[in-house]
Formats: structure tokens, sequence, C-alpha cells
């Protein structure tokens, strides 16, 4: 402790059940920690100015997670997101989302590579089967049989 606030190492349980294990810098979270919510999302990874900021995974008791690089508490940089259903969103995150090039891995085996905007695809993209054969390549919503929306 310096001047009455945490600094190093330290941890900190609240009576919502909420919970908070790491580095402190003049009594705010700074560096490497763990933080636990009440409803029993967890993020690990590296804080600045108490918010999540470089590295790190947030994780949720449905077994999603994000992982990747953090600012201001959200996805930012290079990342990968596990949604609750098992699908999976692989790129650059801008403000959550994964924008520009990135992957999508569906539950059926299919992956898709291509331009995204908000985690869905858009643009110019491929779509394999698991066994790698393309079902799809072009721009989304020119597809000759109609419509892409199956991706």
């Amino acid at each position: 402790m310096k001047a009455g606030k945490l600094d190093g190492k330290g941890s900190v349980k609240w009576s919502d059940g909420s919970s908070y294990e790491g580095d402190y810098k003049a009594g705010v979270r700074e560096g490497k920690g763990r933080l636990k919510f009440p409803n029993g999302d967890t993020y690990e990874g590296d804080f600045k100015n108490g918010k999540f900021e470089g590295m790190g995974i947030y994780k949720k008791p449905d077994g999603s997670y994000s992982e990747g690089g953090w600012k201001n508490n959200v996805m930012e940089g290079d990342g990968k997101i596990r949604w609750a259903n098992g699908e999976i969103n692989i790129g650059n995150f801008k403000k959550g989302w994964v924008e520009g090039k990135g992957i999508i891995k569906y539950l059926n085996g299919n992956t898709y590579e291509g331009e995204i905007i908000k985690g869905k695809p858009a643009g110019y993209g491929v779509l394999k089967d698991p066994s790698g054969k393309v079902l799809y390549e072009g721009e989304r919503g020119k597809s000759p049989g109609g419509s892409t929306e199956q991706y």
C-alpha cells in the first residue's frame, strides 16, 4: 500500500461475489490480473487505468470467449471469438467486431475466409466445406444460386 491505496500485487473480493487478483498502481488495476464478475464471467490479462487494455481473454460460463487485443474494455487488434453456439470468428477486431479480412468457422464445418464487417461475411470471400472444397467464391450476395445467407 502507498498512501492508503493498493500498490503492487493484491486481491479484493466484493459482497456481490466479484473479485480481482493482480497488479495495482495507486489503487487502480494496472498490469496483469484476473477479474471475476458476479455472473461468473472472467477476464484475465492486461489492465491499464482499471480497464482491459493489452492482451487478454474474457470467458463466460456458457463456454464462449473473446481472446486477443483489448483497448478501453473492447476487443481491438488481432483476436478470436468463440460464440456460445460454437461458431468462431478470427481476425482484426475494431470496436469489438471482426472488420476487414478474417475467418469464420461454422458449426457445420464450413469455413468462410474473406472480407468481414461486424462479424459477418461482406464483400469478397471464399466458403469451403470441411474437406476444403470451394462451395462459393465471390462477392457476398452475388451467388449464381441466389442468396449466400447460409454462411
